[in-house]
């Protein structure tokens, strides 16, 4: 089942002719489902019998009850994010296609969800498309996986391959792709144990216009960047697996150095093509970068204390692991790795600040040399952007 065959079928047809915009390619395939839902005779009837009925596993759908154990987490604001922007299309749809308006507007959020947990992304002919596989979307996640999946252009068909042997009666999992447990959590609805090094956190900043240098740091990142919401994870690395350009630590840290930069340090940035390439500004003194620190710090601090409890009860009940049900745990989980980002760009700030600044002579030199090597999120950080800044403060 694919956009294209969604687009083909009738409820398809309708809103093409209607010449509705859909907001996401996903909405293709949820009218579909919703179409072939009410057709008793549809050749996917016994595919869509075996969906889930509900997903109140999903944090858009969470009560008030799971919302309070929330609290503090970007998740909330995500999760309302999203059910605004569902309300939005099915009522824009409606509003063009009189097809669509048999359809509740709860049974389109089950075909969202629907479609969201479960789709695969595959190229069949050269083109990119989304598609619901029957049987193989019902694979759990893994990122120690035991398959790989394609779709198969010789064999016509969506191909799982076992990638080592499998016992008779294991569960077969399928790779979603590395991400943040935060992405796993308001997408699919679960949490990962053991992804604390891919937990991510949001950072607001907005470039204020009492900034003397506002009209030039404004033409630098462009009108529509002012206000950035970055949702990073614990690290300074490139390598990091994410879609979206607010995600990338490296742009956040960019952002950054360009609210805090001043007179000749403007420089630097105008020198360069920034806009849409902000991966590729580096750091440039160590007085912005200390104040990049500070800033980074200040937000991190005021975010934790907008958690009514601390990081300690939830490694407390995490460990007792003591839940109501899934959805409990998934929420304990979901804010402990949220403090657990920000407490580490407060690590960052209260470590590297001193060195930042210290002056390029055998003492630092030694103090940096115990980094070299060292294969740790702050280690990085310090080789890639302290060594450089306090080496260059020398000249």
């Amino acid at each position: 089942m694919t956009n294209e065959v969604a687009q083909k079928s009738k409820i398809g047809r309708s809103i093409i002719e209607s010449g509705y915009d859909m907001r996401s390619e996903h909405s293709w395939l949820a009218a579909y489902l919703l179409q072939e839902k009410h057709d008793p005779n549809s050749f996917w009837k016994p595919y869509i019998d075996v969906l889930p009925g509900d997903y109140s596993n999903m944090p858009i759908l969470f009560d008030d009850f799971y919302k309070k154990l929330l609290k503090g987490s970007y998740a909330l604001q995500s999760a309302q994010n999203t059910m605004e922007s569902l309300r939005a299309e099915y009522d824009g749809i409606c509003n063009v296609c009189p097809e669509f308006r048999k359809y509740l507007f709860m049974e389109y959020i089950w075909g969202r969800l629907a479609v969201s947990t479960r789709v695969f992304g595959v190229t069949i002919d050269g083109k990119k498309t989304s598609a619901l596989v029957p049987f193989a979307d019902m694979s759990n996640h893994s990122a120690n996986s035991q398959t790989d999946w394609q779709f198969d252009s010789k064999r016509d068909g969506f191909t799982m391959v076992a990638n080592r042997p499998i016992k008779r009666g294991d569960q077969i999992y399928v790779n979603y792709g590395r991400k943040c447990n935060g992405r796993y959590f308001v997408n699919y609805g679960f949490t990962v144990d053991g992804n604390q090094n891919d937990n991510d956190a949001v950072f607001v900043a907005d470039l204020p216009v009492e900034d003397q240098h506002y009209a030039l740091k404004m033409k630098m990142v462009n009108r529509a960047y002012l206000n950035r919401e970055f949702q990073v994870p614990a690290t300074y690395s490139c390598d990091v697996s994410v879609l979206s350009e607010n995600m990338k630590p490296h742009n956040m840290f960019t952002y950054f150095r360009i609210l805090h930069a001043q007179d000749k340090e403007l420089l630097v940035f105008s020198s360069k093509e920034f806009k849409e390439n902000m991966k590729e500004m580096e750091p440039i003194s160590t007085r912005n970068e200390i104040e990049v620190l500070k800033h980074l710090r200040r937000i991190a601090q005021e975010r934790l204390s907008e958690f009514p409890d601390p990081i300690e009860v939830d490694h407390k009940l995490l460990k007792e692991n003591k839940f109501m049900d899934s959805n409990h745990r998934n929420c304990v989980m979901m804010r402990c790795g949220e403090k657990e980002t920000y407490r580490w760009y407060i690590a960052l700030a209260d470590k590297a600040i001193p060195l930042l600044q210290m002056t390029w002579n055998l003492k630092f030199k030694r103090l940096a040399a115990n980094f070299w090597g060292v294969s740790s999120r702050f280690a990085h950080y310090i080789t890639h952007v302290v060594v450089p800044l306090v080496k260059a403060s020398k000249k």
